[in-house]
């Protein structure tokens, strides 16, 4: 039930329980919760952090980067996943402790279904930059980069179902073997986007603004 309640595992009269499927907008809507509410947790985070703190943060950070290296991805997520949960408790505001709980367990099982193998929750040195800002206790940075650092994430979920829209799409084309070798041998190169363009223009049931905003979506991540 606990599971359930916090979108994680989905009960169904007659079937039991199972593994929650959560679709774009659902995945989306958990990203604007965590906009909404995160960069305040950072900020009283950094007004109420101690050394004590500082130092479990840092050996948490420790556990994760080391986890990245040797490619343990379900212990990556997991850890990621915590750091969070760990500055909503050193905000000592028990009321978004439990809200951020529920929002990475979501995030965490989003990244686990949809995510490519080499796709993590977080990034640990953005999760480094802002323990930086907690140990200087400058809240408004603490907020500013937690802010930032959820877009990113929310980026790479964008482009994950994006992508997985996009190759439904192929999949069912009738020239869906050119284009499924095309996407795989030219994929984030302007000359597959020449290509498809070329091709969508004759092409009434092409989700043209599907693929611009998956390329958009690419773009920026190549920029960062």
């Amino acid at each position: 039930l606990l599971l359930s309640n916090s979108g994680v595992v989905k009960l169904e009269n007659n079937r039991g329980a199972h593994i929650a499927q959560p679709t774009s907008e659902e995945a989306l809507a958990v990203f604007e919760a965590r906009r909404a509410i995160e960069p305040n947790v950072a900020r009283l985070a950094a007004k109420k952090i101690v050394s004590e703190d500082r130092e479990k943060l840092s050996k948490h950070l420790e556990q994760e980067a080391l986890a990245n290296r040797v490619g343990d991805r379900h212990s990556a997520i997991r850890l990621s996943g915590q750091f969070h949960t760990q500055l909503a408790e050193i905000a000592k505001n028990m009321v978004m402790a439990r809200m951020v709980k529920e929002l990475v367990a979501r995030t965490s099982l989003i990244i686990g279904i949809y995510g490519a193998p080499g796709t993590k929750n977080c990034h640990d040195d953005e999760h480094q930059l802002i323990l930086d800002a907690l140990e200087r206790h400058d809240e408004d940075l603490a907020a500013s980069l937690m802010e930032k650092h959820l877009m990113h994430i929310e980026q790479q979920v964008e482009i994950m179902f994006s992508l997985l829209s996009l190759l439904s799409w192929l999949t069912s084309a009738t020239t869906s073997t050119f284009l499924l070798s095309m996407t795989l041998l030219l994929f984030g190169s302007r000359l597959f986007v020449l290509r498809l363009s070329s091709f969508t223009s004759s092409t009434s049931n092409f989700p043209s603004s599907l693929f611009s905003r998956f390329f958009n979506s690419v773009s920026f991540i190549s920029s960062k």
